[in-house]
């Protein structure tokens, strides 16, 4: 198969904020999964045109000073207005630093790193960045607090009382709170929380009977759904075929929480789910083991409207199945319509909601925009997925990453988000694993259009890596008005 080697130029996104009190809400790179906890959606200028590969920018091995941490495979990266990048370094017996990292984007140098807030035990929260402060929870057991962050200098601003509990799924930061969820204590309860911003103050914690927990990745969080000020919160686990409940629906205010509707059959390892302003839904995405893999829910009665069952009945036209019970390989489209996301082994689907059906089946012959048959490794490699929209043309790119044991497979790749067409390709350069598959995981786009992820093999810890091309003399006093980067890509014909 012939590959053409094409350049890809990305311009520099500006980031504009509506003028807003400090710690009022994130920057608009700053929420783990790009805002009301979703996989990213982006607005970065995508110009095509020839380039020279250049591949990896940087890269750093993460046991080697000046860090001393472990990747987190199952993490959100997150970006600042100044070129900050955040992760969440996880503990092992083998490195120091256990929690959030600042790095300039631009070098991958660790700019701070604060041991006065660190984790006891492994967590999947990402940071929180605001406009003041960078806000994460502490994961310790004997004291699981939630703190803020000076961006400049890693300092502690303040660090909350201690929660019942700790704070495995992310938070949301929304009009100057920021509103979570804890773990689920030995009664059987999670507890609802709401914490000043600005103080640190708890302003309430409110229990919620539950059948199990999960510790790994989001809680969607959906602003006003319930009325002015009180806001949904959606989290999802487990229920091993018969709890009877497995998907919540919180309502949650500055003062006050409580269940609201719970559902089942569930079946995840992690907990993804989406919530769309657009279609005013929330996106459970599952395994299909019990018969469904992705369901459509009413987010105030929390009355199904849809489900998705690729494993079932073959006229339902899903050639393959879906993943969203582990990595979250999906992204909203940019206009809302619906959702595009990774399949096991190979399958992408692009889908656009039809509405409330009652409860009836999705298909993808009714309701499918596009299928991409791809490579065996691809489309559960990647902890996030990317969609990339260029405003001044329209085109939109989803971006994600495979896994695999042939060197030849393991890749980033792109497709054409309203077609499905495959755009282009990255391979990287060899892979120094001991465990011959090269991971893609944490994939983010920084604002200047870097795409950033973990190698969770590479290395003792791991390492994490910055890919792009140095720009060609000219493009830079051609366009002029910020940081062009030319991603050097190959194209399948």
């Amino acid at each position: 198969m012939k590959k053409l080697t094409i350049g890809l130029c990305l311009a520099a996104m500006v980031l504009t904020c509506a003028p807003v009190l400090a710690q009022d809400n994130p920057l608009p790179m700053g929420a783990p999964m790009g805002g009301n906890n979703r996989p990213h959606t982006y607005s970065v200028p995508y110009i095509f045109g020839d380039g020279s590969l250049v591949g990896v920018k940087w890269k750093v091995q993460l046991d080697v000073a000046p860090y001393s941490t472990r990747r987190n495979a199952w993490h959100n990266i997150t970006f600042d207005e100044n070129g900050g990048l955040y992760f969440r370094g996880a503990p092992n017996a083998a490195v120091t630093d256990y929690g959030i990292h600042k790095v300039d984007s631009a070098t991958g140098q660790r700019l701070w790193y604060n041991p006065a807030v660190a984790d006891t035990a492994f967590s999947t929260g990402s940071a929180i960045v605001g406009q003041d402060y960078v806000y994460a929870a502490r994961y310790d057991p004997a004291n699981p607090t939630v703190y803020a962050l000076n961006k400049a200098t890693g300092a502690v601003v303040w660090e909350s009382a201690a929660l019942p509990m700790e704070v495995g799924l992310n938070m949301a930061l929304y009009d100057g709170v920021l509103y979570g969820t804890t773990q689920r204590d030995a009664n059987g309860n999670n507890h609802a929380f709401a914490i000043s911003a600005a103080t640190g103050a708890i302003m309430h914690v409110t229990p919620y009977a539950t059948s199990m927990d999960n510790a790994y990745y989001n809680m969607a969080f959906a602003p006003d759904v319930f009325g002015e000020g009180e806001h949904g919160m959606y989290w999802l686990h487990n229920d091993n075929g018969g709890l009877g409940e497995a998907i919540y629906g919180i309502s949650i205010s500055a003062a006050s929480a409580g269940k609201v509707w719970s559902s089942t059959p569930i079946r995840a390892y992690a907990s993804n789910v989406i919530y769309n302003p657009e279609t005013n839904a929330v996106y459970a995405l599952h395994w299909a083991d019990y018969g469904t893999s992705v369901e459509s829910y009413d987010p105030v009665t929390g009355t199904i409207r849809w489900t998705a069952a690729p494993n079932g009945d073959p006229n339902l036209g899903f050639p393959g199945g879906f993943n969203g019970g582990y990595y979250t390989t999906h992204t909203l489209k940019a206009d809302g319509s619906g959702f595009i996301f990774g399949g096991f082994g190979h399958d992408v689907y692009s889908v656009t909601d039809p509405g409330d059906l009652g409860g009836a089946a999705l298909t993808m012959n009714a309701n499918g925009d596009w299928y991409f048959d791809g490579l065996d490794t691809l489309g559960e490699s990647s902890s996030c997925a990317v969609l990339v929209m260029d405003p001044t043309t329209g085109n939109e790119v989803y971006i994600s990453g495979t896994l695999g044991t042939d060197p030849d497979a393991r890749r980033l790749y792109a497709l054409d988000a309203q077609t499905g067409a495959q755009l282009w390709e990255w391979i990287p350069p060899g892979d120094p694993s001991p465990y011959g598959g090269f991971s893609f995981r944490g994939l983010s786009v920084g604002p200047d259009g870097t795409l950033y992820y973990f190698n969770a093999d590479e290395g003792p810890q791991g390492t994490l890596y910055a890919i792009g091309v140095i720009p060609e003399p000219g493009v830079m006093a051609l366009f002029g008005f910020g940081l062009l980067a030319l991603l050097g890509l190959r194209r399948k014909k």
